[in-house]
């Protein structure tokens, strides 16, 4: 078998299991794929869609929610948005967390408000990198909700983030790989420019 076949059948395993995703794209790499030669260690990601920050009034959040608690994580950060001393920083993380912890609870329309509430946080305070930052989890957010082209897009906007390159890598291609089996005008493949 020749390595491009290898490395096809390679990537199409990857992409069926999340367990192995991993390893699998590692092995990929190992036959010359143009994918990541390293991949963000999963212990320093929660819940595989959040990089925690240097946000210490969301830290008992983190660990509730890496501990398996997402219900009581909610809970935590919700207490904390109640706030009214927030940082411009604080809040935009807090709603972010919010975001990662709806989406994978499932409720992804509470998970996209979230994100978009980030971004608007990011934008009135005219911060580039938070902007790009919430840019990700919005990208998380239409990928779930298989809005592939959106998904996309969100992830080039946020491709410059440090600790996020990897990830963001690997859903493109992630997204890239589902878009080439959709019919040409599924509603997954197409742009909507009014919520960028």
């Amino acid at each position: 078998m020749d390595d491009t076949k290898a490395l096809s059948q390679h990537w199409s395993l990857a992409l069926r299991t999340v367990p192995e995703f991993l390893e699998q794209v590692r092995y990929a790499c190992t036959l010359g794929a143009g994918v990541p030669r390293s991949i963000v260690k999963p212990s320093t990601w929660i819940g595989g869609s959040w990089l925690a920050p240097s946000a210490d009034i969301l830290v008992p959040a983190e660990k509730l929610w890496q501990a398996g608690n997402a219900e009581g994580a909610l809970k935590l950060v919700e207490s904390v948005l109640a706030r009214h001393d927030l940082t411009v920083e604080d809040d935009f993380h807090a709603n972010l967390l919010v975001s990662a912890i709806q989406r994978a609870l499932g409720d992804l329309g509470q998970a996209s408000k979230c994100a978009e509430d980030a971004l608007v946080i990011a934008r009135n305070a005219d911060d580039y990198m938070l902007a790009s930052k919430a840019q990700f989890y919005r990208g998380l957010c239409f990928l779930s909700q298989q809005q592939y082209a959106q998904a996309r897009f969100c992830f080039a906007l946020s491709s410059h983030l440090d600790g996020y390159q990897e990830q963001i890598e690997v859903n493109s291609l992630h997204v890239g790989d589902i878009c080439r089996h959709l019919p040409l005008h599924h509603p997954g493949r197409r742009l909507d420019f009014t919520s960028l």
